[in-house]
């Protein structure tokens, strides 16, 4: 059975993929990124193997997590305002998936060589690094907004985009589908870009948000300018790409 070392369980995407790869008859392995913390398996069901501690910055311990590992799923991506250093955990493990033959997938955001937001940034130096590590057999695949970072963008006082502002976002499970496909396709550099089944402007997505849950923040002028302006510009979005099939109304009623 091929065994999958999946990173950022934690988050929507890396948990929604651990069940999709046990489905499709591979054996999931979840990372976690603290060597000092406890080790609980997220589902005994359904993560046979559990989870093993790894700390993804070193080197020698990636390269012991690795052991009989054939894919990687890199889907730990920085989180908005973190610290997180995408590109040196990434050259840690570029590097020892490099060595010992194993095939990486790192889950990149779409526009994330045109953006100027900082974890944008570090996902598109993450890029980078795989694709000038030698020897590495990989796969990058951009996504766009989740259906929880939409979500998100309604906790806050105000609509923080403003109503013109092209948005695509895709389910979790959708993602983790394309992913587990990728995983069994093999190695395939840069693949087409991942969005969600519908691409509409940000006032749309706040009435659909309004009609399932009742109510939005308030909406306050915003000057088009750097980061607003790349999001109203449809960096974040994928007009050509591969879409998914769950629409944000469906997420957000299920």
């Amino acid at each position: 059975m091929t065994r999958v070392l999946v990173t950022g369980t934690d988050r929507p995407v890396g948990a929604a993929i651990l069940p999709r790869l046990v489905r499709h008859g591979l054996l999931p392995v979840a990372a976690v990124g603290d060597p000092a913390s406890s080790i609980t398996a997220i589902d005994h069901d359904l993560v046979a193997d559990g989870e093993i501690a790894v700390d993804l910055d070193i080197h020698a311990n990636v390269h012991a997590a690795l052991e009989d590992v054939e894919t990687v799923v890199h889907a730990a991506d920085v989180r908005p305002g973190g610290n997180d250093d995408v590109p040196l955990s990434v050259r840690a493990l570029a590097s020892a998936c490099a060595d010992q033959g194993v095939h990486l997938v790192l889950v990149s955001r779409v526009g994330a060589d045109l953006s100027s937001l900082g974890h944008r940034k570090a996902l598109w130096q993450a890029e980078q690094v795989v694709e000038q590590t030698a020897g590495l057999e990989y796969t990058i695949q951009r996504i766009t907004h989740t259906h929880p970072a939409t979500e998100k963008l309604f906790q806050g006082p105000w609509l923080p985009l403003p109503s013109a502002t092209p948005i695509q976002p895709v389910s979790p499970n959708d993602v983790a589908g394309r992913i587990v496909g990728l995983v069994q396709a093999g190695p395939s550099q840069r693949v087409r870009d991942y969005g969600g089944p519908e691409l509409m402007r940000f006032a749309d997505i706040a009435h659909i948000y309004k009609q399932v849950r009742g109510s939005t923040p308030r909406k306050v002028p915003l000057p088009s300018v750097g980061v607003i302006a790349e999001a109203v510009n449809g960096v974040h979005v994928t007009e050509t790409g591969d879409r998914g099939n769950e629409t944000f109304r469906t997420w957000l009623e299920r």
